[in-house]
């Protein structure tokens, strides 16, 4: 649809509708299939890979060579739904016999750290670890390095970073067939092992411990919780510190945090790092004896800072509260999330909680979803300062679907009460995980059963915006370019339209286009008042000066805006937009742009990612005309004189000498750069034969095609011309600041030269003194005997020599 054009009242912007889209957004409606193969895949993980996209980890349930067994694949996905490793995953392990129950942390770079148990050793599971780079290849030793090969089991390992690029994993351990303990290993970022083979033990008393959660403080080791049934009647919370060589800092068989009456399980931990070994730990709690409840505690290494030494009550509701998962929330507080049966069948509740231990939203807990039936198995994350986003299995309508809920800071949730609808389809898809992706969306990865009869339980991931829209709404930059054959100032940025923008949602109005400013220029465009443009002000009819932030990358940034394009349902938009200033060598002139999508309610956009390009003066000046060359005398030289040009971004003259009229201007014949319509040869003689050849260059450093003058072009001749009487044009002519005037006069005496404006008024005197025959020249720099500029205009330049007078024009441009 190449040709199509709307042009802009409020800039003048041309708009056209092209054919070919870019690739963009590739998320599809129910979610994109992340591994779909025969059997189940189950048990996944999932951890951001710092880019806005996630690393999926999951068990493969396949049949090898008639054994079912799972193997562990891995698979990298963007926030607009590439997947970026091979197809179907790459292989973390798939040893012979079964690996499963896989943890994972980022590796920092891009990557992904991977642990589990593993039954190659034989009738026993061990621990191993892979690690799996950002571009998808293994690291280390193929089907992954052992953590631990100690006799009997080793299971359910739980991992986090140890600041180095390795990883620190706990397992439970029942090498001592005692009932599980709790051992743990440092794996370097090269894949060795750093502590004692096999794991550091801590702790290894005779009942059981089970169920381990794990934070990691970089160089200063790890916190493990876990379960302890120590008192053989109920199970208490016990933690260990170990440091980053591999010693344990809180007794043999680390210190009971929490030992209220009756059982305490289900540890989560988040730490906060604002004490020494500091962390939130949240737990279900059966100390009342007739259900089960939420509590809280914020610790400083084994010291509990809120309440009672066993911490504060989140949720103590009618009913039983269990599962409890915990997020950061700004910088102090955190949200606590929960399934609750105080009605008839399981909901989810939250409490957001700060970091002196108060409830901050409903007591006992927001009801983020108290619909009929089931709420289950839910994810939350922050997703803007203080909102955060839930996504939950919910069978409402007898399969499970998802859904999700976003609430503010206050805990008031902002969709549809009860949910929205994320992924609804027949059958069952349950277990969501959730990686932001760093621009108010959500990635979420979950467990599908809709091919359960033919495929098993499969992998399906979705992004989730901050509108409650599913897949990448953004319009996409495809381009920034030049525009071709111009005197610059201009280039064409070209997107994608938003997927909204198209049947059936046709939701998107208008695009807002933005181009960044440096701080002193946002704060010019906004008169001094830092206070920038909301984007609810940009409706379709916006016109004016607006500015605001945005990051690009992670700096961040100012935009002005330039324009708004009215949506037409197009598959990719154009406008032409002014650059600041175009690309020299002196200054690549790169300018950054930016693209919103508006949808008819004013408090919802979308905004592209940045992209940048620049304008380039491509057009090179007109050859200067009138060129000619006249002999001087006194010293012998050739005089080469031109008319000016008119283009505007004109920087000057370049002239070069040759021998012939063919010779081939360069830098080593060159022998006048100048902002004059004359230059002086002083190498000159009849006898050498010159050619000359003229250029014009104008600011971006085009050069004009030549003007050429040879020998028989020269005007006067080897005698001297006897002495005249003239007065001769300036040059240059126009002229801006200064000009030079040439005259002769026959015989010695007296000469006059001024300078004056339209009504004869006289604007300076530039010469009044005894002068000798012959040629003479005097400049002009443009202002008036008071020193003060002339200001753009015609004027006079009169000279007088005893009896000859001439009179001629002069065009001052400012």
């Amino acid at each position: 649809m190449r040709g199509w054009c709307i042009r802009s009242c409020a800039l003048a912007l041309a708009l056209l509708a092209l054919a070919a889209a870019p690739a963009a957004a590739v998320w599809t409606e129910g979610g994109n299939p992340v591994s779909t193969d025969i059997y189940d895949q189950e048990q996944h993980v999932v951890v951001p890979d710092g880019a806005g996209g996630m690393i999926v980890v999951w068990a493969w349930y396949e049949n090898e060579g008639g054994y079912l067994k799972h193997d562990l694949y891995a698979q990298r996905i963007d926030k607009r739904g590439n997947e970026l490793w091979a197809d179907g995953g790459v292989a973390v392990c798939d040893y012979t016999d079964e690996q499963g129950y896989p943890c994972a942390v980022s590796d920092g770079a891009g990557g992904v750290i991977v642990a589990w148990y593993d039954l190659r050793g034989g009738s026993y599971t061990d621990i191993y670890a892979q690690r799996v780079r950002a571009d998808g290849s293994v690291a280390w030793t193929a089907d992954g390095v052992a953590l631990c090969t100690a006799a009997r089991n080793q299971g359910y390992p739980a991992i986090a970073a140890d600041g180095f690029g390795g990883a620190i994993v706990v397992w439970q351990d029942d090498r001592n067939a005692t009932g599980w303990d709790v051992y743990a290993q440092r794996v370097r970022a090269d894949g060795s092992v750093a502590w004692t083979a096999d794991g550091v033990a801590l702790c290894t008393n005779t009942s059981f411990q089970e169920d381990i959660a794990i934070v990691g403080y970089g160089p200063a080791g790890a916190v493990a919780v876990w379960e302890d049934a120590r008192p053989y009647t109920e199970t208490d919370l016990y933690g260990q510190h170990v440091d980053s060589s591999g010693a344990v800092q809180w007794g043999a068989d680390g210190y009971a945090l929490v030992n209220a009456a009756n059982n305490q399980y289900d540890p989560v931990l988040l730490p906060h790092g604002y004490d020494d070994y500091g962390y939130f730990l949240v737990w279900a709690d059966a100390r009342s004896g007739s259900q089960t409840d939420i509590y809280a505690g914020r610790f400083s290494g084994v010291n509990c800072q809120w309440g009672t030494p066993n911490g504060l009550a989140v949720c103590a509701a009618t009913g039983s509260q269990y599962y409890p998962e915990v997020a950061p929330c700004g910088q102090y507080d955190l949200v606590v999330w929960w399934r609750d049966n105080r009605g008839i069948d399981e909901d989810l509740y939250a409490q957001r909680v700060d970091w002196f231990g108060n409830m901050l939203w409903t007591a006992d807990g927001e009801a983020i979803c108290a619909r009929a039936r089931n709420q289950y198995t839910a994810e939350a994350i922050e997703t803007a300062a203080g909102e955060f986003l839930f996504v939950w299995a919910d069978d409402r309508n007898l399969y499970a679907d998802l859904y999700a809920q976003k609430v503010d800071a206050a805990g008031v949730p902002l969709w549809d009460a009860g949910g929205i609808p994320f992924v609804d389809d027949t059958y069952t898809r349950h277990s969501p995980l959730l990686a932001a992706d760093g621009e108010g969306g959500t990635l979420v990865a979950w467990i599908d059963q809709r091919d359960w009869q033919t495929q098993g339980m499969d992998i399906y991931a979705l992004r989730l915006d901050g509108f409650g829209v599913w897949g990448y709404p953004a319009p996409a930059i495809a381009g920034v370019d030049d525009v071709p054959d111009d005197q610059g100032g201009r280039v064409t940025l070209t997107w994608a339209a938003s997927p909204l923008d198209r049947f059936p949602d046709e939701t998107i109005t208008h695009y807002s286009v933005w181009r960044s400013l440096t701080a002193p220029a946002a704060m010019a465009l906004s008169g001094g008042n830092p206070a920038e443009t909301p984007l609810s002000a940009i409706g379709p009819d916006f016109a004016g000066t607006a500015w605001r932030t945005a990051p690009i990358g992670a700096a961040a940034a100012a935009w002005e805006w330039i324009g708004n394009v009215e949506a037409h349902r197009f598959e990719e938009y154009a406008m032409s937009a002014a650059t600041l200033y175009d690309s020299t060598n002196a200054n690549g002139g790169v300018h950054h742009f930016l693209v919103a999508a508006h949808a008819a309610d004013p408090f919802v956009w979308w905004d592209s990612e940045p992209d940048s390009g620049w304008s380039v003066d491509n057009l090179a000046p007109e050859p200067p005309v009138g060129l000619a060359g006249e002999q001087l005398h006194g010293p012998e030289a050739l005089y080469v004189h031109w008319n000016p040009n008119a283009e505007e971004d004109l920087a000057g003259y370049r002239v070069y000498r040759g021998a012939n009229a063919e010779f081939a201007p360069g830098a080593g014949n060159m022998i006048a750069s100048t902002p004059d319509t004359a230059a002086t040869d002083d190498g000159w003689t009849w006898d050498a034969g010159f050619w000359y050849k003229v250029t014009a260059l104008d600011v971006h450093g085009n050069e004009s095609p030549v003007a050429l003058l040879g020998p028989g072009n020269v005007t006067g001749g080897e005698t001297p011309p006897a002495p005249a009487d003239f007065l001769a044009r300036n040059y240059p002519n126009p002229f801006n600041p200064a000009t030079t005037i040439l005259f002769g006069i026959a015989r010695p005496g007296r000469v006059r030269v001024g300078v004056y404006d339209t009504a004869g008024r006289l604007v300076r005197l530039l010469l009044d003194e005894r002068r000798d025959a012959g040629r003479h020249e005097v400049a002009w720099d443009g202002r008036g005997d008071d020193g003060r500029s002339a200001a753009s205009g015609v004027y006079f330049c009169r000279l007088v020599a005893g009896p000859f007078e001439e009179t001629r024009k002069m065009v001052l441009l400012r």
